[in-house]
């Protein structure tokens, strides 16, 4: 009786990213980052000519945990902020080129995350991928934050609310006649630039919204009434 055994050859996959530019900047309207994934694999056992095939997949503003609703970057590719494709992977470096467009973002604090997930491209085949090492990896790209050498944005912001018309002296009484509310609101900030600066207005249920009027000096604000009706909320530029 004869028992033949034979093992399988393991392959370790690694990932690496680089950006360029290495920050978002949002001085241009149509901000795109080119994206450079590199992978290589280390064999065992070693032989000149082994390769893997792989899958690897692409996930735009997402940890290893979640994503956010909306993507503030999309791959021109396919104009979605998931990408699959497959790379034949040896012991030299392979790399492939992705152009990233940058949305008006809601957020500019926080780091625009990508997601790199590999798998085999034939599943049970050998080589093996090796089962301790790491097939996600996360990269981030920062934003550009105008806020000095130490990157610390130290804002003062003043708010400033009066009713309109300014040179109203008795108190303001609803009627058929008299129905709108209208208010000024002045934002100014004293110090560094403040990122993702939001206004609220909270007002009671006899009261709606009705509009709102972007600033004279262009600065660009988007409001957007709460599904309770009840409260507005008022992004103001990047930076504020």
């Amino acid at each position: 009786q004869v028992v033949q055994l034979w093992s399988q050859s393991i392959a370790d996959v690694t990932v690496e990213a680089s950006f360029t530019p290495e920050k978002i900047t949002l001085l241009n309207k149509n901000a795109q980052i080119l994206l450079k994934l590199c992978f290589s694999a280390k064999f065992r056992p070693s032989r000149p000519n082994s390769q893997v095939a792989i899958v690897y997949n692409i996930t735009l503003d997402a940890n290893g945990f979640s994503s956010r609703v909306t993507s503030r970057g999309l791959f021109k590719e396919n104009n979605e902020r998931y990408l699959q494709k497959n790379m034949l992977v040896n012991q030299a470096q392979s790399c492939s080129e992705h152009i990233i467009h940058i949305q008006e973002p809601s957020d500019v604090v926080n780091s625009l995350d990508l997601h790199v997930d590999i798998s085999l491209e034939n599943p049970g085949t050998s080589p093996a991928l090796e089962a301790y090492s790491e097939t996600a990896k996360v990269f981030s790209i920062p934003f550009y934050k105008d806020c000095g050498g130490d990157g610390l944005c130290i804002s003062d912001l003043v708010l400033n609310v009066k009713q309109l018309p300014a040179t109203q002296e008795q108190p303001f009484i609803v009627s058929n006649q008299n129905k709108r509310l209208t208010f000024s609101v002045t934002l100014k900030n004293k110090k560094e630039s403040a990122y993702n600066t939001r206004i609220v207005a909270n007002f009671s249920e006899n009261l709606f919204f009705a509009s709102s009027s972007m600033p004279v000096d262009g600065t660009e604000v988007t409001c957007q009434l709460a599904s309770s009706q009840k409260s507005v909320t008022c992004d103001v530029g990047y930076p504020a």
